[in-house]
């Protein structure tokens, strides 16, 4: 991602949007995922914590909206 050159990762359930200094979509991850397994609810939320991690270990703008975990979700 220190690549990328991004400024804002939205990450809403299994949609994660991924926007540039100029807040174009550079990326789109739809993950296909079943919320009510919660093994697969774990997978999700670590793999969202390594990359806010590394979001906050870039030490530049970049920032991040989190709403993994909603009641939309988990039908």
């Amino acid at each position: 991602m220190s690549k990328w050159s991004i400024q804002f990762l939205d990450i809403n359930g299994p949609n994660w949007v991924i926007f540039d200094y100029d807040m174009n979509i550079k990326y789109v991850f739809l993950f296909q995922v079943d919320f009510n397994d919660l093994e697969t609810r774990i997978k999700l939320e670590d793999l969202k914590l390594n990359v806010i991690h590394h979001i906050e270990s870039l030490k530049d703008e970049t920032t991040y909206r989190d709403n993994l975990i909603n009641s939309v979700f988990m039908v």
